[in-house]
C-alpha cells in the first residue's frame, strides 16, 4: 500500500509540474524579443516542455526543459524590432496549453484518489486491529 501512495504522489507532483510549465507558458506568449540574429541566441522567452518517464521503482520521473521555438511576427512599433521591421513570439499554441491543463487537473485529481483511498483503506485497517 505504501508503494502504491508513493506512485500516486509522485504523479501529483508531476501533474503540478505540468500545470506550472503551461501556466508559464500562457503568461510569457506575448513576450516580444529580437530574432535569431545566426548565433542561436533568441531575446524572447523559450516555451516549457515536460517529459514524464517512468521512475525507478514506480511513479513518475519529470523533467522540465526549454523549447527552442519561435515565431516571427510584423512589430514596426516594438523595441525589438530588426530592421525588416520583425521581432521573435514564442511559440505557444494556446489551445495545446488549454489541453495540456485540463490533462494536468485530471492526472492531479485521479492520482488524489488513489491516495484518498489509500487513506480511507489504512483508516479501516486500524479500526480493525484496535
Amino acid at each position: 500500500m505504501i508503494s502504491a501512495l508513493s506512485i500516486a504522489t509522485s504523479g501529483m507532483l508531476a501533474a503540478d509540474d505540468r500545470l506550472q510549465a503551461s501556466a508559464s507558458n500562457v503568461a510569457n506568449m506575448l513576450d516580444a524579443g529580437p530574432l535569431d540574429d545566426g548565433t542561436g541566441a533568441s531575446g524572447t522567452y523559450r516555451p516549457l516542455r515536460v517529459e514524464q518517464s517512468e521512475a525507478p521503482g514506480g511513479g513518475v520521473a519529470v523533467r522540465v526543459q526549454a523549447r527552442e521555438s519561435s515565431l516571427a511576427a510584423d512589430a514596426p512599433d516594438d523595441p525589438a524590432t530588426n530592421a525588416e521591421g520583425l521581432v521573435a513570439f514564442p511559440d505557444v499554441d494556446l489551445v495545446r496549453e488549454s489541453v495540456d491543463q485540463a490533462g494536468a487537473r485530471l492526472e492531479f485529481a485521479a492520482n488524489l484518489a488513489v491516495v484518498q483511498a489509500g487513506s480511507q483503506l489504512a483508516t479501516k485497517l486500524l479500526d480493525a486491529v484496535a
